[in-house]
């Protein structure tokens, strides 16, 4: 018996061992099929990936839950320098084509976004077993502390090596965004696909319709994530984040990477504000721009038919305020990586106007918005504007995000007059721009406002704490770029500033919220503020 069982204790040793120090290896072809999840912006998203590395060209196909016919497609083709976006546009499809890597190009690189990672990586640790979904596992880990952020990276297979489970807290390596928590679900794995058809080029990318853009090719489900380690070695950066620069990319990319290090610790020392390198390190500013921010408000055709001036009533102000205090302010949500966020500052508008109403805190639905408003000026997540949301629900009103919820994806218009759950007469807009106690005193009537700022700057998007402001943020309006909710004011160490809350989710910035500078109109706060007026609620 004791033989047995010391027979056995070593034959459990080995394997354990041998399977730690040789993880599975996937091959350079493969189709999955998984679920998405963002947790923190309540994201489900079921997704198909064709994989075929050794042709440079990539497959995405992603999905709404019960809805078996694509709502997005992306097919990279590396060996063209391309990728063709296919997406919905409210009732029909549409293709844009986008520039990958190459001599006219700004794009990062042309290396596919690879969702089974290398687990011969030395980062990656064999852990041992666990029960995921009901199936017996083992699974790697690789964990990183990035400028006092911890990165842990989970990868789950079965005892055959088919990948189960991807867990991603941080700065992925996968795919390029902000800091949260990912998880991907595996529920068929393909290895050495050879479906050449699927990487064909869609005919409606060779229509009239077609368009073409010459901005960065946006990463394929672009929920999902990338991220840098707390390492100042470029070497090290490069293997934990799986890049592979060819030709001279990889000097440019590391000169690159080097300014970026230099101006944050310049920036560092010279601001009232704290900021640190994150996963765009080795990217340029206008590379950032391209990649993060689809459009400038003063791009987006809007007509304010529904507007009405607020007009200076005198109110008596306090010197701090903050609707926060009130419950007129719903949690931070997650946009993702799409440029959704003129639809998250409507409705954070039209949540706190509603529980000035009603006293009750609703979220309110960011999809309808974006599948719905095209007609006003909008383009869902290649961006819009709170003026076409605005009068878009002047006409159908408005439906809660439990009943719609969010996809972070362009999507058809599914909403109907039976889903509505509010009414808006028209909206208010500031009577005279730029005019800081004018917006205090409309903010402190109305609750919180919907406002566009400039965040087209990567002190901005680094910010962790203290009061933002920046020498280089635009205030005027064809500066703006990005929607948040403005919730209130204060004053620190006799700095005045304002309360901004972001769409980023709670793991940017202060738990999703930022302070920004009042002097100077600050990155044009009090630009363009609005809220809706709501006359009925059902």
């Amino acid at each position: 018996m004791l033989k047995i069982f010391a027979l056995t204790f070593t034959f459990c040793l080995l394997f354990s061992t041998t399977f730690g120090i040789n993880p599975p290896v996937y091959p350079t072809k493969y189709r999955v099929t998984g679920i998405w999840q963002i947790p923190n912006g309540n994201v489900t998203e079921p997704i198909l990936v064709n994989f075929d590395g050794d042709s440079d060209h990539e497959r995405v196909d992603y999905y709404s839950m019960n809805i078996t016919t694509a709502l997005g497609t992306d097919i990279i083709r590396d060996d063209l320098n391309k990728t063709y976006e296919l997406r919905i546009q409210q009732d029909h499809q549409g293709c844009t084509i986008f520039q990958n890597a190459g001599p006219s190009s700004t794009a990062v690189d042309s290396n596919l976004p690879n969702v089974l990672p290398n687990l011969t990586d030395s980062a990656w640790v064999y852990m041992g077993e666990s029960v995921v979904r009901g199936i017996h596992c083992y699974y790697w880990q690789m964990n990183i502390t990035e400028y006092n952020k911890s990165n842990s990276y989970t990868f789950y297979t079965d005892a055959d090596g088919n990948p189960v489970r991807y867990l991603l807290h941080g700065y992925n390596i996968v795919f390029h965004s902000h800091y949260d928590i990912y998880i991907l679900d595996y529920y068929s794995y393909e290895p050495n696909v050879n479906d050449a058809n699927c990487y064909d080029i869609p005919p409606i990318c060779n229509s009239t319709e077609t368009v073409y853009s010459d901005k960065v090719a946006p990463v394929p489900l672009r929920a999902l994530v990338s991220g840098l380690r707390n390492s100042r070695s470029f070497n090290s950066y490069v293997n934990e984040y799986n890049k592979d620069y060819t030709g001279n990319e990889y000097e440019k990319r590391k000169l690159i990477y080097e300014e970026n290090l230099r101006r944050i610790d310049e920036l560092n020392s010279q601001r009232s504000f704290k900021l640190a390198p994150n996963h765009f390190a080795d990217l340029t500013l206008e590379e950032f721009k391209s990649l993060m921010l689809p459009k400038k408000y003063s791009e987006i055709n809007v007509q304010l038919k529904n507007a009405v001036p607020y007009q200076r009533q005198n109110l008596d102000l306090p010197d701090s305020f903050s609707w926060l205090d009130y419950g007129a302010v719903s949690l931070v949500k997650d946009q993702g990586v799409c440029g959704s966020c003129w639809s998250f500052a409507t409705t954070g508008a039209t949540e706190g106007a509603y529980f000035l109403a009603t006293g009750k805190m609703e979220t309110f639905s960011e999809q309808a918005l974006m599948a719905c408003s095209w007609a006003e000026g909008n383009s869902a997540c290649e961006g819009g504007m709170m003026y076409g949301a605005y009068d878009w629900m002047t006409q159908n009103g408005l439906t809660t995000e439990e009943l719609y919820p969010y996809l972070c994806m362009d999507s058809y218009c599914g909403y109907d007059k039976s889903m509505q759950k509010i009414g808006v007469s028209h909206y208010l807009n500031v009577s005279v721009s730029g005019d800081i106690e004018l917006t205090k005193e409309m903010l402190y009537a109305n609750g919180p406002l919907a406002i566009a700022i400039d965040a087209g700057h990567f002190d901005f998007v680094y910010y962790q704490s203290g009061i933002y402001s920046s020498k280089d943020c635009h205030s005027d309006f064809d500066g703006l770029d990005h929607g948040v909710l403005l919730v209130g004011w204060g004053e620190e160490d006799g700095t005045p500033f304002w309360i901004i809350k972001n769409s980023w989710s709670e793991l940017w910035g202060d738990k999703g919220y930022c302070k920004m500078a009042q002097a100077n109109n600050m990155c044009g706060v009090c630009t363009v503020p609005s809220v809706p007026v709501i006359t009925t609620h059902f």
